[in-house]
C-alpha cells in the first residue's frame, strides 16, 4: 500500500470512529499506539501499553504520545491536556512516572504494571 492510500485508509477509519462516538476513537487510538509501538520493536512501550490498557480507569481515557512518552487526555479532539500522570519508559528498562509529560518526577519502577499502579494511584478522585 502506498503512503497516500494508508494516509486515507487511517483518515476513513477515524471518520468512522468519531461518527460511533468517543469512546470509539479511544479504541482505536489504543489499537493505533499498540501497532506502532510493536512495528517500531519498542517492547517496553508495549508491555507499558498493555499495562495501561488493562487498567478500567486508564483505558476509558484518549492515550497519546510525544516522543514516546505515554499521556492520557479526557478528549479526544484536542489530546493536550493531560487526565493523569505521563509515563516515560528508559533506555535501561525501568519506567519513570511524572505529574505530566513535562512535569515533576512521581517515582521510577522496574516494571510496566508497578508504572501503571504508580499512576493510578496518582490519579485525581
Amino acid at each position: 500500500m502506498d503512503w497516500k492510500t494508508y494516509a486515507e485508509t487511517r483518515e476513513a477509519e477515524l471518520a468512522v470512529a468519531r461518527e460511533r462516538g468517543p469512546a470509539h476513537v479511544v479504541d482505536l487510538q489504543w489499537r493505533r499506539l499498540r501497532e506502532q509501538a510493536v512495528e517500531a520493536d519498542y517492547t517496553d512501550f508495549v508491555a507499558l501499553l498493555d499495562a495501561a490498557a488493562a487498567e478500567p480507569r486508564l483505558r476509558r481515557l484518549f492515550p497519546f504520545t510525544s516522543m514516546w512518552v505515554l499521556s492520557f487526555s479526557a478528549d479526544t479532539e484536542e489530546p493536550s491536556f493531560a487526565e493523569a500522570p505521563a509515563v516515560v519508559a528508559q533506555p535501561d528498562g525501568r519506567f519513570q512516572v511524572k505529574s505530566d509529560r513535562w512535569g515533576d518526577i512521581v517515582g521510577e519502577t522496574d516494571s510496566a504494571d508497578e508504572a501503571i499502579a504508580l499512576v493510578v494511584a496518582h490519579l485525581p478522585r
